[in-house]
């Protein structure tokens, strides 16, 4: 790939990225106060999942209850890649600024451990809709939700490979020459 292909792949990642960040975060925040409870202000139980019952300790542990669990992981493990995403941005935009090969590797680097944790990441999300009833009005926040945040995950996934796959191709063409 020569220097002017890397160049608009760089800036459209450095600009690409952030936006969806933000789109995506203000689509987490716009919550209304009364998602999770009934009209009278009580807070909505799960719904019991039918699956299999397992004993663990004496206890029965349903598969509703794993899922409830597993949605109530996700915004702790969502902020790691949201994190190392910006920080590929940050580390590609210096080595677009400084021309450094030092922060293109940064940027590869925290591309795939971005992706690897975004694939944790998005199945508790999808966990974390299912686990609970939402108010009414809250349905349509959460289906864009659901969907973008599964977009942006994807999105990290095909960026990491591709900037995996460039980094490949810089490797044959530097062992040939």
């Amino acid at each position: 790939m020569d220097n002017g292909a890397r160049s608009f792949w760089g800036l459209a990642a450095v600009w690409l990225v952030p936006v969806l960040v933000v789109g995506i975060s203000t689509l987490a925040c716009a919550a209304p106060e009364n998602a999770g409870q009934s009209d009278n202000g009580a807070a909505v139980a799960a719904p019991e999942a039918t699956g299999a019952q397992g004993t663990a300790g004496g206890a029965s542990i349903s598969m509703a209850h794993a899922v409830d669990f597993a949605g109530k992981i996700h915004p702790m493990v969502l902020h790691f890649p949201i994190v190392l995403v910006l920080t590929a941005l940050l580390a590609e935009f210096l080595g677009l600024l400084l021309g450094r090969a030092m922060f293109f590797q940064m940027a590869r680097f925290a591309l795939i451990l971005a992706a690897l944790s975004v694939v944790v990441a998005v199945p508790l999300g999808w966990a974390a809709a299912v686990s609970k009833e939402y108010a009414e009005d809250y349905l349509r926040m959460l289906w864009l939700h659901r969907w973008f945040g599964t977009f942006a995950g994807v999105l990290v996934v095909l960026v990491a490979c591709l900037s995996q796959l460039a980094h490949v191709q810089r490797q044959k063409v530097s062992i040939r020459a």
